[in-house]
């Protein structure tokens, strides 16, 4: 596809593609697979894991100190911070990925 070609939608009479079908076009006419946030994801992956097993361990203190809902938000403060630290890490790259490809759909 040209990049002077128009991309309808599936509704109305609009030919202005969405934001994701522009940076599936962008993807396509580079040829190049640009994918900032795939660190962000890996990582995000590993410390939701970590928190899980935090979780799990909080759980346990709960329950071994006779189901004290003290003693478990006690044992499971901060066990998501870094997850939610790069969650939001990602959620600015992924933001500025999308304004990246609509300035440079705007470009063609």
């Amino acid at each position: 596809m040209k990049p002077s070609q128009k991309l309808p939608l599936a509704f109305g009479d609009s030919t202005v593609p969405s934001p994701a079908l522009r940076l599936m076009y962008r993807t396509r006419s580079t040829g190049k697979r640009k994918a900032p946030a795939r660190p962000l994801v890996s990582k995000l992956r590993t410390e939701m894991e970590n928190a899980q097993a935090g979780y799990k361990q909080a759980f346990e203190a709960y329950k071994e100190a006779g189901n004290d809902p003290i003693a478990g938000n006690k044992a499971a403060k901060g066990k998501d911070r870094e997850a939610a630290n790069t969650l939001n890490e990602l959620r600015t790259a992924l933001s500025k990925s999308e304004a990246a490809a609509d300035d440079e759909w705007e470009t063609f």
